[in-house]
């Protein structure tokens, strides 16, 4: 019992309006240092909140930046959606900041060496959050994609979720997938150097500092999309047939319930303009001119909106012209280069970029496939 306690004051956080204002106002201001504006989709926001008010919900979104959780929160607020219960590493809980985002909706756990009490104590708490309908956010992949593509779905978090709404009476809950996207991200820069063998820079207030600097620039626009709904009892079934906790059974089911949330994730993963030039360079590798280039993605992005792909601004190229600034901002950033026949090409240090831009809407298909048959 005395263990129990203890992780309960471990996972334990509470909600000053006061700090969650500031918290709100430092994400935004961190967000305009870089970007123009943190771009919404007013129908689904709409949707997302009669959602959020009427279901006990859980936020599972996308993670490709430190600036996720700042979109989140910020993106929230300005909307009038409730606060979110924010579920974090511990790695994060660093001074001052795990002492601040505890008392502002954030809840900090272990990724690893979790007994039998922590999980009971992580579980109660999940389940009382539900309870008390407190919408719940996580990163559905645990971690940032350093492939630009999407990882396989960490079922922790999410057996919680099932537990509680197995054993604790609630009819039903919802998984709301969000997916965010940037169009350019400096953080792309630290992927290339971690996958060239550099090791990943510990969390710490320093850290801390030295990132919110780098985010001086002008990186284009933040968008948030969020994805349809998935009901809990329409994937397992009624509370009461489903099977014991921690059977193959069970396992079986909350990975059925993970695809299903990550499908739609991935359904609502914007497409930006860099993605879709970077996507379209891929499939040249021996390089394009500035002309060839914008045409080719002129004609991608005029397949991806026949397609129904969720194009964002900063991808609706009307004609090949509306495409230059987008090639020109990364030959700015040292990503693209012109060689000696003025083809334009990745640079050495720029071509894990093009990859991680390209991977970003890999999985859509669509403007994959036109821009290799556009050649």
């Amino acid at each position: 019992a005395g263990e129990v306690r203890a992780h309960l004051r471990e996972l334990r956080t509470g909600h000053s309006p006061w700090l969650y204002r500031r918290i709100v106002a430092a994400g935004r201001a961190l967000l305009g240092s870089g970007y123009e504006s943190l771009d919404y989709d007013a129908g689904q926001v709409a949707r997302a909140r009669e959602l959020l008010a009427t279901r006990p919900c859980a936020v599972v979104a996308s993670h490709r930046s430190y600036l996720d959780g700042g979109a989140l929160t910020a993106g929230f607020a300005r909307h009038g959606l409730p606060p979110l219960v924010v579920f974090g590493g511990l790695n994060m809980a660093f001074w001052p900041i795990g002492s601040l985002w505890r008392r502002a909706d954030g809840v900090f756990i272990r990724r690893g060496g979790a007994d039998a009490a922590y999980r009971f104590a992580l579980r109660r708490t999940v389940g009382a959050l539900l309870a008390r309908r407190r919408p719940l956010q996580w990163f559905v992949e645990g971690t940032r994609s350093r492939s630009g593509g999407f990882g396989e779905p960490k079922l922790g978090l999410l057996n919680y979720v099932v537990d509680a709404w197995r054993e604790g009476g609630l009819d039903d809950a919802q998984l709301l997938p969000v997916a965010i996207a940037y169009d350019r991200l400096r953080e792309v820069a630290e992927y290339a150097a971690e996958a060239a063998g550099r090791p990943k820079r510990r969390e710490s207030l320093g850290w801390l500092w030295r990132f919110v600097r780098g985010q001086k620039g002008r990186f284009g626009h933040v968008y948030v999309r969020f994805g349809e709904p998935v009901s809990l009892r329409a994937v397992l079934g009624p509370p009461g047939a489903f099977p014991a906790s921690n059977s193959p059974a069970a396992r079986k089911a909350t990975r059925r319930l993970a695809a299903a949330a990550m499908t739609n994730l991935a359904r609502a993963m914007p497409v930006t303009g860099t993605a879709l030039v970077c996507r379209t360079l891929q499939h040249a590798p021996e390089g394009l001119s500035l002309v060839e280039l914008c045409e080719r993605v002129r004609v991608v992005a005029a397949a991806g909106r026949a397609g129904g792909l969720p194009l964002v601004a900063s991808a609706r190229f009307a004609d090949a012209a509306a495409v230059e600034p987008v090639v020109l901002a990364l030959v700015a950033e040292g990503v693209l280069e012109r060689d000696a026949q003025a083809k334009l090409r990745a640079t050495r240090d720029g071509a894990h970029a093009v990859g991680w831009y390209a991977n970003s809407i890999a999985h859509h298909g669509f403007a994959a496939s036109q821009a290799s048959t556009s050649a």
